[in-house]
């Protein structure tokens, strides 16, 4: 769903949430140990808009992107 990113003292992970449909959220994960051995992670933060399916999110330098997918109807 993204790079991994650090922000102060944290680091975090994004990963896709795609346990109701593809690209039905993101979740925003921080790493809590990691080794040359162990890895931990924990879920801090879901993103489920109800305005799009979202697949991607990248944040560097207090920027944010969001890829996301929604179908426009035409209207006559």
């Amino acid at each position: 769903a993204g790079k991994i990113y650090k922000r102060g003292d944290k680091i975090y992970r994004p990963s896709q949430d795609s346990a109701k449909k593809y690209g039905y959220g993101i979740n925003i994960n921080e790493i809590t140990l990691l080794n040359e051995f162990e890895y931990e992670e924990k879920e801090i933060k879901k993103i489920e808009p109800d305005w799009a399916k979202v697949h991607t999110i990248n944040h560097e330098h207090n920027f944010t992107v969001i890829d996301a997918n929604r179908k426009l109807l035409k209207k006559f």
